[in-house]
Protein backbone atom coordinates (compact mmCIF):
# COMPACT_ATOMS: atom_id res chain seq x y z
CA UNK A 1 0.00 0.00 0.00
CA UNK A 2 2.85 2.63 1.00
CA UNK A 3 3.95 2.08 -2.18
CA UNK A 4 1.43 2.61 -4.32
CA UNK A 5 1.24 6.48 -2.36
CA UNK A 6 4.69 7.01 -2.86
CA UNK A 7 4.59 6.34 -6.50
CA UNK A 8 1.93 8.82 -6.69
CA UNK A 9 3.31 11.52 -4.90
CA UNK A 10 6.62 11.16 -7.11
CA UNK A 11 4.43 11.28 -10.11
CA UNK A 12 3.27 14.49 -9.28
CA UNK A 13 6.48 16.02 -8.91
CA UNK A 14 7.28 14.61 -12.48
CA UNK A 15 7.79 17.71 -14.80
CA UNK A 16 5.32 16.50 -17.42
CA UNK A 17 2.41 15.63 -14.90
CA UNK A 18 2.69 18.83 -13.38
CA UNK A 19 2.62 20.31 -16.94
CA UNK A 20 -0.74 18.67 -17.89
CA UNK A 21 -2.20 19.33 -14.30
CA UNK A 22 -2.01 23.39 -15.15
CA UNK A 23 -2.54 23.28 -18.75
CA UNK A 24 -6.30 24.18 -19.66
CA UNK A 25 -8.06 22.55 -22.71
CA UNK A 26 -9.19 25.04 -25.12
CA UNK A 27 -11.66 27.27 -24.51
CA UNK A 28 -12.66 26.43 -21.38
CA UNK A 29 -13.54 29.17 -18.22
CA UNK A 30 -12.94 28.83 -14.50
CA UNK A 31 -16.14 28.17 -13.11
CA UNK A 32 -16.55 31.66 -11.55
CA UNK A 33 -16.33 32.90 -14.89
CA UNK A 34 -19.30 30.99 -16.58
CA UNK A 35 -21.16 31.99 -13.06
CA UNK A 36 -20.66 35.33 -13.22
CA UNK A 37 -21.89 35.85 -17.16
CA UNK A 38 -25.07 33.91 -16.35
CA UNK A 39 -25.74 36.52 -13.75
CA UNK A 40 -25.27 39.05 -16.08
CA UNK A 41 -27.56 37.51 -18.43
CA UNK A 42 -30.09 37.08 -15.11
CA UNK A 43 -29.99 40.57 -14.17
CA UNK A 44 -30.72 42.02 -17.72
CA UNK A 45 -33.52 39.59 -18.11
CA UNK A 46 -34.43 41.25 -14.97
CA UNK A 47 -34.16 44.89 -15.63
CA UNK A 48 -35.98 44.42 -19.32
CA UNK A 49 -38.99 42.78 -16.94
CA UNK A 50 -39.08 45.48 -14.81
CA UNK A 51 -39.13 48.49 -17.79
CA UNK A 52 -41.65 46.46 -19.37
CA UNK A 53 -44.01 46.63 -16.61
CA UNK A 54 -43.41 49.91 -16.23
CA UNK A 55 -44.48 51.07 -19.22
CA UNK A 56 -47.71 49.16 -19.27
CA UNK A 57 -50.29 50.04 -15.99
CA UNK A 58 -52.35 47.44 -14.33
CA UNK A 59 -55.17 46.82 -16.26
CA UNK A 60 -53.88 47.62 -19.83
CA UNK A 61 -54.48 44.67 -21.98
CA UNK A 62 -52.96 44.27 -25.81
CA UNK A 63 -55.65 44.45 -28.04
CA UNK A 64 -54.97 42.78 -31.40
CA UNK A 65 -56.95 43.89 -34.82
CA UNK A 66 -55.77 41.98 -37.53
CA UNK A 67 -51.88 42.50 -38.14
CA UNK A 68 -51.85 45.68 -35.38
CA UNK A 69 -51.53 45.95 -31.83
CA UNK A 70 -52.61 48.56 -29.48
CA UNK A 71 -53.07 49.14 -25.97
CA UNK A 72 -56.37 49.48 -24.18
CA UNK A 73 -57.40 49.67 -20.98
CA UNK A 74 -59.42 46.73 -20.58
CA UNK A 75 -61.51 46.53 -17.08
CA UNK A 76 -61.97 42.92 -16.10
CA UNK A 77 -62.62 43.20 -12.23
CA UNK A 78 -62.68 39.97 -9.89
CA UNK A 79 -60.24 36.67 -10.64
CA UNK A 80 -60.90 35.59 -13.60
CA UNK A 81 -62.95 38.96 -14.82
CA UNK A 82 -66.15 39.73 -14.68
CA UNK A 83 -67.08 38.61 -18.47
CA UNK A 84 -65.59 35.57 -18.06
CA UNK A 85 -67.99 35.06 -14.99
CA UNK A 86 -70.77 36.53 -17.35
CA UNK A 87 -69.70 33.37 -19.95
CA UNK A 88 -69.30 31.00 -17.45
CA UNK A 89 -73.10 31.61 -16.14
CA UNK A 90 -74.61 31.69 -19.34
CA UNK A 91 -73.72 28.85 -20.98
CA UNK A 92 -75.38 25.94 -19.18
CA UNK A 93 -78.79 28.03 -20.81
CA UNK A 94 -77.11 28.18 -24.02
CA UNK A 95 -75.89 25.01 -24.46
CA UNK A 96 -78.96 22.97 -22.65
CA UNK A 97 -81.74 21.46 -24.77
CA UNK A 98 -85.06 19.94 -23.65
CA UNK A 99 -87.22 18.87 -26.19
CA UNK A 100 -90.12 19.20 -23.99
CA UNK A 101 -89.71 23.16 -23.30
CA UNK A 102 -87.54 24.14 -26.41
CA UNK A 103 -88.75 27.78 -26.98
CA UNK A 104 -88.84 28.54 -23.27
CA UNK A 105 -85.31 27.43 -23.62
CA UNK A 106 -84.55 29.37 -26.63
CA UNK A 107 -86.14 32.74 -24.57
CA UNK A 108 -84.12 32.58 -21.66
CA UNK A 109 -81.32 32.04 -23.60
CA UNK A 110 -82.10 35.04 -25.87
CA UNK A 111 -81.96 36.75 -22.84
CA UNK A 112 -77.61 37.04 -22.18
CA UNK A 113 -77.89 37.84 -25.68
CA UNK A 114 -77.02 40.53 -27.82
CA UNK A 115 -79.89 41.09 -30.53
CA UNK A 116 -77.46 39.79 -33.59
CA UNK A 117 -76.69 36.66 -31.81
CA UNK A 118 -79.53 35.68 -30.54
CA UNK A 119 -81.55 35.83 -33.68
CA UNK A 120 -78.82 33.69 -35.11
CA UNK A 121 -79.21 31.70 -31.55
CA UNK A 122 -83.10 31.06 -32.68
CA UNK A 123 -82.28 30.14 -36.19
CA UNK A 124 -80.13 27.66 -35.45
CA UNK A 125 -82.51 25.65 -33.09
CA UNK A 126 -85.41 25.93 -35.30
CA UNK A 127 -83.35 24.39 -38.64
CA UNK A 128 -80.72 22.21 -36.41
CA UNK A 129 -81.40 21.34 -33.04
CA UNK A 130 -85.57 21.03 -33.29
CA UNK A 131 -85.73 18.26 -35.51
CA UNK A 132 -83.38 15.35 -33.84
CA UNK A 133 -84.48 17.13 -30.54
CA UNK A 134 -87.89 15.74 -31.03
CA UNK A 135 -87.10 12.49 -32.16
CA UNK A 136 -84.26 11.34 -30.12
CA UNK A 137 -86.76 13.29 -27.05
CA UNK A 138 -82.69 15.15 -26.00
CA UNK A 139 -82.43 15.88 -22.48
CA UNK A 140 -79.20 17.45 -22.65
CA UNK A 141 -77.48 19.39 -19.33
CA UNK A 142 -74.73 21.28 -19.23
CA UNK A 143 -72.13 22.30 -16.57
CA UNK A 144 -68.97 24.30 -16.86
CA UNK A 145 -65.97 23.14 -15.69
CA UNK A 146 -63.76 25.97 -16.15
CA UNK A 147 -63.08 29.27 -18.24
CA UNK A 148 -60.86 31.22 -18.59
CA UNK A 149 -59.78 34.49 -20.98
CA UNK A 150 -58.65 33.61 -24.38
CA UNK A 151 -58.09 37.08 -26.67
CA UNK A 152 -59.25 40.12 -25.93
CA UNK A 153 -60.57 41.75 -29.68
CA UNK A 154 -61.47 45.14 -28.51
CA UNK A 155 -62.45 47.14 -25.11
CA UNK A 156 -65.53 45.74 -25.44
CA UNK A 157 -65.34 42.35 -26.77
CA UNK A 158 -63.18 39.16 -25.42
CA UNK A 159 -62.91 36.01 -26.56
CA UNK A 160 -63.48 33.38 -23.71
CA UNK A 161 -62.29 29.75 -23.62
CA UNK A 162 -64.29 27.48 -21.53
CA UNK A 163 -64.84 23.49 -20.51
CA UNK A 164 -68.18 22.51 -20.59
CA UNK A 165 -69.32 18.90 -19.94
CA UNK A 166 -72.49 18.06 -21.90
CA UNK A 167 -74.90 15.31 -20.23
CA UNK A 168 -78.11 13.33 -21.72
CA UNK A 169 -80.59 12.75 -18.98
CA UNK A 170 -83.66 11.08 -18.74
CA UNK A 171 -85.63 10.11 -20.85
CA UNK A 172 -82.91 10.84 -23.52
CA UNK A 173 -82.06 7.88 -25.91
CA UNK A 174 -78.69 8.51 -24.89
CA UNK A 175 -79.22 9.14 -21.11
CA UNK A 176 -76.17 9.13 -18.94
CA UNK A 177 -73.69 10.02 -21.81
CA UNK A 178 -71.44 12.64 -20.94
CA UNK A 179 -69.55 14.70 -23.34
CA UNK A 180 -66.37 16.40 -22.03
CA UNK A 181 -66.31 19.55 -24.71
CA UNK A 182 -64.41 23.24 -25.52
CA UNK A 183 -66.35 26.33 -26.12
CA UNK A 184 -65.28 29.32 -27.90
CA UNK A 185 -67.48 32.29 -26.91
CA UNK A 186 -67.29 35.73 -27.63
CA UNK A 187 -68.79 38.23 -24.98
CA UNK A 188 -69.59 41.89 -25.84
CA UNK A 189 -70.13 44.89 -23.44
CA UNK A 190 -73.59 46.00 -23.77
CA UNK A 191 -74.35 49.40 -21.72
CA UNK A 192 -72.00 48.29 -19.13
CA UNK A 193 -73.72 44.41 -19.58
CA UNK A 194 -72.13 41.76 -20.65
CA UNK A 195 -73.68 39.75 -23.45
CA UNK A 196 -72.85 36.66 -25.23
CA UNK A 197 -72.29 37.16 -28.89
CA UNK A 198 -70.98 34.32 -30.75
CA UNK A 199 -70.37 30.69 -29.56
CA UNK A 200 -68.55 28.20 -31.16
CA UNK A 201 -68.20 24.58 -30.62
CA UNK A 202 -64.73 23.03 -30.60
Amino acid sequence: MSTRVDDGIESLHQPNVVTRLRSRPQGWEPPYVVLLGLLVILLSALCLWLGVSREQPPGTLTVTSGDTAREAAVTLPGDSGEAVAAAAAVLPSVLAVDYRDLDGGVRRAQATMTPGYARTYATLVEQRIRPAALVRRQVTTASVRGAGLARVLTSERIEVLAFVDLTEVAPSADAGEVRPSRVLVTMARRNGVWKLDDLILL
